[in-house]
């Protein structure tokens, strides 16, 4: 997130960007599970490289994420 002015409130704008940028990563890993093969050492023999684990969400400046942003608040009928 990076609306630090605002304290990285959610707005219209920033909903639309999340679920892009969270529909591309769906479509990178999927079949994570099937594809997952570890060795009994605990190893990964994944031959097309490494797998996603996580996704990290971070916020810039001071504040994560205070909320929605009650000036320009989300409308959930157009998300």
């Amino acid at each position: 997130l990076n609306r630090p002015h605002k304290n990285n409130c959610f707005n219209t704008e920033v909903c639309h960007k999340l679920a892009q940028i969270f529909h591309n990563v769906a479509e990178e890993v999927q079949g994570y599970d099937s594809n997952c093969n570890n060795d009994d050492d605990g190893s990964n023999n994944n031959e097309e490289g490494q797998l996603l684990a996580a996704v990290i969400l971070t916020g810039a400046g001071k504040s994560f994420c205070a909320g929605a942003d009650l000036s320009a608040p989300p409308n959930p009928l157009h998300q």
